[in-house]
């Protein structure tokens, strides 16, 4: 699991805020990975953005590259959010109509599902994938984010960046 502040700007990881200040962190992120035998990517992500517009939110915008697929998008109690996508060229762009306008100051909760395709991809010797993303949350601000990726049952991590990149077994697989 990689955690840390990645400065909305630059895509740079920064050291993870001292205990008891995300109140000061704008967006917060939490993403679990789960890397399929077939080499897609389910995933689950939960996004906590500020409203910071001076005004009640009742509609939401963002992007992905297309390589992302979000399936379904729940508010913050797990009730399903209609939303529509439009795709432009390698990117989707999400719009979301939320149940009740999120009021300035307060935080927008929104739970995503769905899929990555074509990010790990096979290494020259059988059996073994590699897996990178440079990810950049496409955010004005600093972004606090968390991610678990887990490997398919059988699977064995041969080799992570950085090195002392947090690693944890859990019934055989790692994480």
């Amino acid at each position: 699991m990689g955690i840390g502040n990645v400065d909305g700007g630059t895509g740079n990881v920064l050291p993870a805020p001292p205990p008891g200040t995300l109140n000061d962190v704008p967006v917060v992120q939490s993403e679990t990975n789960d890397i399929q035998a077939d080499g897609t990517i389910r995933l689950m992500m939960r996004d906590e953005t500020r409203n910071l517009n001076g005004q009640a939110m009742g509609t939401y915008e963002f992007m992905t590259s297309d390589f992302f697929k979000i399936e379904g998008i729940a508010d913050g109690t797990g009730r399903p959010i209609h939303f529509t996508t439009e795709h432009r060229g390698h990117e989707l762009y999400y719009h979301v109509t939320l149940h009740e306008p999120v009021p300035n100051g307060q935080n927008l909760v929104l739970n995503y599902e769905g899929k990555a395709t074509t990010l790990v991809k096979p290494a020259g010797q059988p059996n073994v994938f590699t897996y990178h993303f440079v990810h950049s949350p496409n955010q004005p601000c600093t972004v606090r984010r968390a991610e678990v990726h887990r490997l398919p049952p059988g699977a064995e991590l041969l080799e992570k960046s950085p090195a002392d990149m947090t690693e944890t077994r859990r019934e055989g697989c790692a994480r």
